[in-house]
């Protein structure tokens, strides 16, 4: 497995609740082997797996060797369901990977994506290790 120390945030830019599926169609017609994220959050919540996480990704530049790239659905609207489920995901592949830092793709780009702060995902995150860590007492 290579080594993974990051999730890179985005968004799809589409207000459309694409599936997987969509989003390989999209970059394979660009002339990607797969979809470019690793994990896409629908506007229910639900998690679809794209590409495998032992292969790299394609979605920053530069920054895809040790990142895991998790797309949300939207271009400015992105629900409660989407955060905490985004949340309860980093939080699982913490428990695989060591603490991972959580960075939004325009960190790394000229783009707006992701077009939302990623510190909502984060404190959701602390909240899930505070009852993770009282219950372990």
């Amino acid at each position: 497995m290579r080594k993974i120390n990051e999730c890179i945030i985005h968004c799809t830019a589409i207000n459309k609740d694409l599936s997987i599926e969509d989003i390989r169609k999209m970059h394979v017609g660009q002339g990607w082997d797969d979809c470019g994220y690793h994990y896409l959050v629908r506007h229910s919540g639900t998690i679809e797996v794209g590409r495998p996480l032992w292969i790299m990704g394609a979605h920053c530049r530069g920054h895809n060797k040790n990142s895991i790239g998790i797309a949300f659905n939207g271009l400015n609207e992105f629900y409660e369901e989407q955060f905490q489920s985004a949340a309860s995901l980093i939080f699982d592949l913490q428990q695989i990977f060591g603490d991972l830092k959580i960075s939004p793709h325009n960190k790394y780009s000229n783009k707006r994506c992701p077009v939302f702060d990623v510190s909502i995902i984060k404190g959701l995150i602390d909240g899930m290790e505070k009852l993770r860590t009282s219950y372990m007492e």
